[in-house]
């Protein structure tokens, strides 16, 4: 499910109207930056796997380093995302009552 958040822009300065389409824009930006890394290294750490585990072309330090290397990238990538969304439901969670309204979208579809 997906929860939109919809604000009044007249109802708030134009500075915070800036500071949160930046931080929306920033948790966007993070999010797919995440997706690119999470599915190139993830291939990256299978490529490795195999030539190191299965192959047995590395000594299993290296193996077990490299693969692991290669997960901390998209890991990284995605506490970082978290951080921006903890940030973003901060300010959000500021704004007057008045002025924002929440709306969750689409339900879970049995098949």
């Amino acid at each position: 499910m997906q929860t939109v958040t919809s604000f009044r822009s007249t109802a708030l300065d134009s500075a915070q109207t800036g500071v949160l389409i930046a931080e929306y824009l920033a948790l966007e930006q993070a999010r797919s930056y995440r997706r690119l890394c999470q599915t190139r290294f993830a291939l990256l750490a299978l490529a490795v796997g195999i030539a190191g585990f299965g192959f047995h072309w590395f000594p299993p330090f290296a193996s077990w380093l490299s693969v692991g290397l290669c997960l901390a990238v998209p890991t990284g990538a995605w506490i970082a995302e978290l951080r921006l969304d903890l940030s973003l439901t901060r300010r959000l969670s500021e704004l007057p009552a008045d002025s924002a309204e929440v709306v969750v979208c689409g339900s879970r579809r049995k098949s």
